[in-house]
């Protein structure tokens, strides 16, 4: 998993104090995760915004109607599971 980058940003003092705010009232875990799910969703609105918001309705009845979805908390074991025994064969 990509751990990322670190940059620094300014933000006038009342979204900082917004920002805080929503941590301490646990919204967010940390300013990170507040900044990190602020752009995720700006860059949801930015897809929908291209794509339009019927296709995202269509893809989200294809998705509901696929099936049932797994528990991904199994499915991400299972794969770190897998991944590490690969390491391991190679010595790592």
């Amino acid at each position: 998993m990509d751990d990322g980058k670190a940059i620094t940003i300014t933000l006038p003092s009342d979204l900082i104090d917004s920002l805080d705010e929503s941590v301490r009232d646990g919204g967010f875990s940390s300013r990170d995760e507040a900044v990190r799910i602020a752009l995720e969703t700006a860059e949801a609105d930015r897809m929908i915004d291209r794509i339009g918001i019927e296709r995202v309705r269509q893809m989200w009845r294809e998705g509901v109607e696929s099936g049932p979805g797994k528990d991904a908390k199994r499915v991400f074991q299972r794969l770190i599971t897998k991944y590490e025994r690969m390491a391991e064969g190679r010595g790592e």
